[in-house]
């Protein structure tokens, strides 16, 4: 069996994003008591890890992997700001906070996603032809 690039990246990306989703289930709790608005964060973000996990396992369409790759980008982004600076908003705004061995690993698991996204967009098929990294820059 001749694995696609595609197929493979999935392979990456499925478990990535379903791994970061129960790890923001698992933590969820311990946000909602420090703000709430921390907990319906982590609890909308883990939804949609879980949830676009399981879309792209019946259906891999473009939209749904371009929308993961986004939305997990920006996850790792918030996760940059509240490393660095500090979130300008819950109880301790503008202080940064420490890493953690669940924070660290969640992130690792969106850039794989974010990446794996970027890969599979990348090298789609368009009217039988494949489609490399450097057409889609040039376009």
């Amino acid at each position: 069996m001749r694995w696609s690039r595609v197929s493979l990246v999935r392979l990456v990306t499925i478990p990535a994003s379903l791994g970061a989703g129960i790890i923001h289930f698992a933590v969820t709790p311990s946000h909602l008591e420090e703000y709430w608005l921390f907990g319906a964060f982590f609890l909308v973000a883990g939804l949609f890890q879980v949830a676009t996990a399981a879309f792209l396992q019946i259906n891999p369409g473009p939209s749904l992997v371009a929308t993961m790759g986004v939305i997990n980008g920006l996850i790792v982004l918030i996760w940059l700001a509240s490393r660095t600076t500090g979130l300008p908003v819950g109880p301790h705004a503008f202080t940064a906070e420490e890493i953690g061995w669940a924070d660290a690993t969640s992130t690792a698991l969106e850039v794989l996603v974010v990446a794996g996204a970027i890969l599979s967009l990348t090298t789609t098929k368009k009217g039988g032809e494949r489609i490399s990294r450097r057409q889609v820059v040039r376009s």
